[in-house]
């Protein structure tokens, strides 16, 4: 649809191609007005020479054809407005939906190098500077600099006296369309409203990509999310119905000073005070002069930010989706489920995260990672998981590269508890049942008592209908983990990554949810992160990453045993940054000391 090799104005209007009906009637319509002015001015003519002449029967025969071309306007206007009023819709909906669909499609590699607000920017700001210049901003552009020219070399001719007595009316006409255009305020507000839960949807999509590729989501919430632009397509169809009926009013402000200019300007013709060719020409020249003086400034900058605003737009439509192809591969037990091979990886091609690293995860065990902060721990899981391609080596799953997977499918063999515990703007039951659509509320329940949640979601007044607000913050962050553990629980994927879960909960709410933990790891392949290296101690392996390799390797007590950077990194937990001994630690440590 959006061909790159197109100019930016090009690319513009390519946003109109599935309307092309509704534009050649537009364009149509403008014509058709054109038209119907140059008549008009034709019939004026008439009516001039014939009320020099004192022929008035045949002022009274000429009415009847002024009356109908007047009467074509009208109709001529409300089409013009409703159809270029329907393309920009249309077209802003197309965009929204366009842009929130292909978000899901796009890497993670390229969402988190760009700001939440910019993307919102875009779907809103953007959006409708695009919209604005389709509906009023591209037929004002070809028209109205045409009448300009037509008309600015006249008008310094122009009688003041009979340029007050035809806007007259003006007044008035004001206040009709201030009438018309009162219930917009109201549909207005309407649809502010929707479209703010249309960037709710779209925030949380955002927000939540890693959820939403991990539990392969985006069907889902991109429903979610198109029920809502629907809805908020028709109230602003109802907008636009409205508007339209100021299009007749819009010519009642144009005929009737011409119709006055007329009157009067007959009657200084008749006293001499200008000559009918003067006249003739204020007549024909004076709507085109004033429409254009008014609109051609603001045109300009119309359409230089509806450029811009495309550009940005393209920019990011422009961006390598991720990739869907690939086989969805049936899986058996294997010893080793996953094995990095030679791996290399860097964030921004300069510093290596990962360094020809090798390691082999074996199935049923739980295998844990350590590390300074910043030595690739999640780089790891984020690679498993597909978020990232690696610069050099390989990832097998279950014998097969992950570069063969179709990774919705790779995805479907893993489950995810990160320390960002994100929570979508739904019911428990719903956050939960994310991992497995379509799930029944008795299984919502099994996992939620799995995770150690059905208590504390049975205290709460709705139970399981609990809206847990933006991002759960109407929950606690235990409450949260252990929210998340239970979608996790649900998806009851083989391998179970885990990303620092523990990590920003007090002691209390560790317990539970490291309680839960343990029964959820039972029997599944696991990788483990953990900023508290007492909570490896259970751990099958231990790797201890240093310079993108594998510097250590053990259980936790042989790792202890020797010299080296696992138990640096561990004594130095003994004290907390207020140099308080952790009791907990430091009994281990002695433990294994002596």
């Amino acid at each position: 649809m959006y061909n790159k090799k197109q100019t930016s104005f090009g690319r513009l209007m390519s946003l109109t191609r599935p309307y092309g009906f509704w534009l050649m009637l537009r364009v149509a319509g403008a014509v058709f007005s054109a038209a119907i002015d140059i008549a008009l001015a034709y019939m004026v003519v008439q009516m001039v020479n014939l009320s020099i002449e004192g022929d008035k029967s045949g002022l009274l025969n000429i009415i009847y054809p002024v009356a109908a071309l007047i009467g074509g306007g009208i109709l001529l206007s409300f089409i013009n407005r409703y159809a270029s009023g329907l393309i920009g819709v249309f077209a802003g909906r197309d965009i929204k939906k366009d842009i929130t669909d292909f978000m899901g499609k796009l890497p993670v590699s390229h969402m988190e190098t760009r700001h939440t607000g910019d993307i919102l920017s875009l779907l809103t700001n953007d959006v409708s500077i695009i919209q604005g210049f389709l509906e009023e901003g591209l037929p004002g552009l070809i028209f109205q600099p045409l009448r300009f020219l037509g008309a600015f070399a006249f008008m310094m001719f122009v009688n003041w006296k009979l340029l007050l007595f035809s806007i007259i009316i003006i007044p008035a006409a004001m206040l009709l369309v201030n009438i018309i255009s009162r219930p917009v305020t109201k549909f207005m507000e309407e649809l502010q409203q929707l479209l703010g839960r249309m960037n709710s949807i779209a925030q949380d999509i955002i927000g939540g990509i890693y959820i939403l590729k991990s539990f392969n989501l985006r069907d889902i919430l991109f429903g979610k999310y198109k029920a809502v632009v629907d809805e908020a397509l028709n109230r602003s169809l109802a907008v636009e119905k409205r508007m339209s009926l100021l299009g007749p009013v819009n010519v009642v402000i144009q005929i009737i000073p011409f119709v006055l200019c007329i009157l009067y300007g007959g009657y200084l013709t008749v006293n001499g005070q200008i000559s009918p060719g003067v006249l003739l020409a204020f007549i024909q020249m004076m709507n085109y002069l004033v429409e254009p003086l008014e609109y051609v400034p603001a045109l300009l900058s119309s359409y230089k930010a509806a450029v811009g605003a495309a550009n940005h737009l393209f920019e990011i439509l422009d961006q390598q989706p991720e990739r869907t192809d690939g086989e969805a591969y049936k899986t058996e037990p294997l010893e080793y489920p996953i094995e990095i091979t030679n791996a290399s990886f860097s964030y921004n091609g300069e510093k290596k995260i990962l360094d020809c690293l090798n390691l082999k995860i074996r199935e049923g065990e739980i295998t844990a990672i350590a590390g300074t902060s910043g030595c690739g721990k999640s780089t790891i899981i984020k690679l498993i998981c597909g978020f990232y391609q690696l610069q050099s080596g390989n990832i097998m799953l279950y014998r097969h590269s992950l570069d063969k997977w179709n990774l919705d499918a790779a995805r479907g063999q893993i489950a995810v508890v990160s320390q960002d515990t994100y929570l979508y703007p739904a019911t428990i039951a719903e956050n939960i049942a994310y991992g497995k659509p379509g799930a029944t509320l008795r299984e919502v329940v099994a996992s939620a008592k799995a995770a150690n949640a059905h208590d504390f979601i049975m205290e709460l007044p709705e139970g399981y209908a609990t809206q847990v607000g933006e991002r759960g913050t109407r929950l606690s962050g235990g409450q949260r983990q252990r929210i998340s553990i239970a979608r996790a629980v649900m998806k009851d994927a083989p391998i179970l990554l885990l990303d620092e879960p523990t990590s920003a909960l007090d002691m209390q709410s560790e317990a539970l949810v490291g309680e839960a933990l343990e029964r959820f790891m039972r029997n599944r392949t696991v990788i483990i992160i953990a900023h508290r290296l007492s909570a490896l101690k259970d751990a099958s392996r231990v790797l201890v990453l240093d310079a993108g390799k594998i510097a250590e390797a053990g259980t936790h007590r042989e790792l202890m045993e020797k010299d080296g950077l696992y138990r640096q990194l561990y004594i130095k937990q003994v004290f907390f940054s207020n140099g308080q001994a952790d009791t907990d630690i430091l009994e281990d440590a002695k433990a294994c000391l002596t």
